[in-house]
C-alpha cells in the first residue's frame, strides 16, 4: 500500500520488527573498547546472558550509563554480536505475541497496551490508541468495524517499546490522522512525535502519508514511520544500529449516508 499504488495488504494481528545490523558489531565493538581497558571479562554467552538478566531486573541498573558502558566494554564483541541477534528474534517473537487479541480502549486518551516479557528479563510493549475529538467511546477491538460519522477527525497511534539494557527504553511512535468525509477516507497527516530512546543511545525517525485516500469500499489510507535506533559505545562510536518501519492502516468497509464504518491496524515490516 505505499506510494499512490493501491496494493490490498493482508494485514496480521502480529507485528513483525526489522533489526539490520548496519554493520559487524565485532567491528564496531572493536574500535570502541580503550586500548588501556581491562582485559576482556565475559567471554562466553551463557555469562553474558547472566550479567544482562541481573541488569534488566533492576530498574536502577538498566538505565546506568555506566552499567551499560561498561558490559559493552567487558563483554568480548564477537559474544556481544551472537547474543544480539538471538535478542533480536526473542523480540520479533514478543511482539507477534502482544499483538494477539489486542483490544484498543478508546476512551478519550486512554490507550491499550499489551506486555510480553523477553528470557532475560526484559519486556516488550505494543499499545495503541485511537481519540476521536476528545469524545469518549466505547472498547473497539483491534481491526474491528467502528462508525464514524462525517467530518469526523481522528487520531490514530501505534507504538513499540522495547525494555532492555541494550535497547533501553526505546519507543517507536506512529500517528496517523485521518478524516471521514462524503467521498470516503482522506489521510490529514502522519507524524513519529514521542519516539525516542535513552541516552546514550538515539533514534531518529520520519513519517509520511504513503496513500492519502480511500474513496473505494474496501481500500485504505497508509500513513508509515522509518526509524534507525544506534546503540553508542564509549566515545560516541556505534556499537550497532537497527532499523524500523512501522505502517498503519485505516480502511474504508462501507460507506453510508451520514458516515463511514471503518477499520484500523498496524504492523511492523522487516
Amino acid at each position: 500500500m505505499f506510494k499512490r499504488k493501491k496494493i490490498k495488504l493482508v494485514w496480521l494481528t502480529s507485528l513483525l520488527i526489522l533489526l539490520l545490523p548496519n554493520h559487524s558489531l565485532a567491528e564496531h565493538i572493536n574500535s570502541q573498547i580503550d586500548s588501556s581497558s581491562p582485559e576482556t571479562q565475559i567471554d562466553s554467552k551463557q555469562e553474558l546472558v547472566q550479567q544482562i538478566k541481573t541488569i534488566n531486573s533492576n530498574p536502577n541498573q538498566i538505565q546506568n550509563e555506566d552499567v551499560y558502558q561498561d558490559l559493552v566494554n567487558k563483554t568480548d564483541p564477537t559474544v556481544l554480536e551472537s547474543y544480539v541477534n538471538d535478542l533480536n528474534e526473542e523480540i520479533i517473537n514478543a511482539i507477534n505475541e502482544a499483538t494477539e487479541s489486542v483490544t484498543i480502549d478508546t476512551n478519550e486518551e486512554t490507550t491499550f497496551s499489551k506486555k510480553i516479557e523477553l528470557p532475560d528479563n526484559g519486556y516488550v510493549i505494543v499499545e495503541q490508541s485511537i481519540n476521536i475529538e476528545g469524545e469518549p467511546l466505547d472498547v473497539v477491538p483491534l481491526a474491528a468495524d467502528y462508525f464514524y460519522f462525517y467530518n469526523t477527525s481522528t487520531f490514530y497511534s501505534a507504538t513499540v517499546y522495547i525494555r532492555h539494557v541494550l535497547y533501553s527504553d526505546i519507543k517507536l511512535v506512529l500517528k496517523t490522522g485521518f478524516k471521514v468525509t462524503t467521498k470516503g477516507l482522506t489521510a490529514t497527516y502522519a507524524s513519529v512525535a514521542g519516539t525516542s530512546a535513552w541516552f546514550p543511545n538515539t533514534v531518529d525517525g520520519s513519517a509520511q502519508i504513503t496513500d492519502s485516500t480511500a474513496y473505494k469500499e474496501g481500500y485504505d489510507i497508509n500513513a508509515q514511520g522509518d526509524y534507525k535506533y544506534a546503540a553508542i559505545g564509549i566515545g560516541g562510536s556505534s556499537v550497532f544500529n537497527s532499523y524500523h518501519t512501522i505502517v498503519s492502516s485505516i480502511k474504508l468497509i462501507d460507506l453510508k449516508s451520514n458516515g463511514a464504518t471503518v477499520r484500523v491496524s498496524f504492523q511492523h515490516l522487516y
